[in-house]
């Protein structure tokens, strides 16, 4: 074997990284997206510091079984292992990442590397990555609610139904830009598959006159805060409506006459009461 990288001898580099039975200066690192488009490609790259002296193989894996390994020094140095729903690209895999083509919803799941040195034989695995394949929406969400203007004082039950998608979209309320607290929201089993409704319910209030802007997202993954960029999402769609609101009604007077006061009240109705019988003798004599 030649002289390892930076010069220093086989035993030096295997003390840089492995000693007392460890390797401390080891590192891997797993780094794929989490969402990809059905039908797409992704790559799943396998960053380690082990130097090339060292290096014995890598292998990634998905839910724990090998689907490609790399052994340093084989001819050819490749293994491919099945891998369903997606086809290996041979032409741009080697030790450092692998190239999955033709991604299906059947290849989502958990993902890693494990890098495993030479002389002393140690293997060191990666976090746990995972992987969703996944269809975006093709519409926006639809808002749907029973009349265009509401009072104060009414309660307002708006739902908001999401466009079919894979992973089934995550709904947010937002009420004059705001996130709306959980416990406004019910969220109805799915109609459909992939797709999602998800009601809003509250009380209008008087501050609502000046401005009650109601706002759905639906979105890949779930609201992620209000400073986040559309493009953080892997699908994002949204639909925003104005509702009018009115102040409430007051109570009309039943009596424009004057106000008069309770003596007075009881002295008429005595008067009338008295005059009653007299209208009626007098109505009987002529007839």
């Amino acid at each position: 074997m030649g002289k390892p990288k930076y010069g220093a001898s086989n035993n030096e580099s295997v003390m840089r990284f492995c000693s007392f039975g460890g390797c401390t200066g080891f590192h891997v690192e797993l780094r794929m997206p989490r969402y990809v488009r059905f039908g797409e490609m992704a790559t799943l790259k396998c960053d380690y510091n082990v130097p090339p002296d060292l290096l014995h193989k890598v292998e990634w894996l998905r839910q724990g079984k090998k689907i490609f390994q790399y052994i340093n020094g084989r001819t050819p140095p490749y293994r491919n292992y099945s891998i369903a729903g997606a086809q290996l690209d041979w032409t741009h895999s080697n030790s450092k990442q692998i190239v999955l083509r033709n991604l299906e919803f059947t290849a989502s799941g958990v993902y890693s590397c494990e890098v495993t040195t030479d002389h002393p034989i140690y293997t060191k695995p990666s976090d746990d990555q995972e992987l969703t394949i996944m269809q975006s929406q093709l519409e926006d969400p639809n808002i749907t609610f029973q009349k265009p203007v509401y009072t104060v004082g009414e309660m307002l039950e708006v739902n908001c139904t999401s466009g079919i998608a894979k992973p089934t979209p995550d709904v947010t309320w937002l009420l004059n830009g705001k996130q709306v607290d959980d416990s406004a929201i019910r969220t109805f089993p799915e109609q459909r598959p992939s797709q999602v409704t998800v009601q809003l319910s509250f009380e209008v209030k008087e501050e609502h006159r000046d401005q009650l802007e109601l706002t759905c997202l639906a979105t890949i993954p779930g609201f992620m805060g209000h400073h986040a960029r559309h493009s953080q999402y892997a699908d994002h769609r949204m639909a925003t409506v104005s509702v009018e609101v009115i102040e409430a009604q007051k109570i009309v007077e039943t009596s424009t006459l004057p106000p008069v006061s309770s003596a007075s009240a009881r002295c008429e109705l005595q008067l009338i009461l008295a005059a009653l019988p007299l209208f009626a003798l007098q109505w009987c004599w002529q007839h």
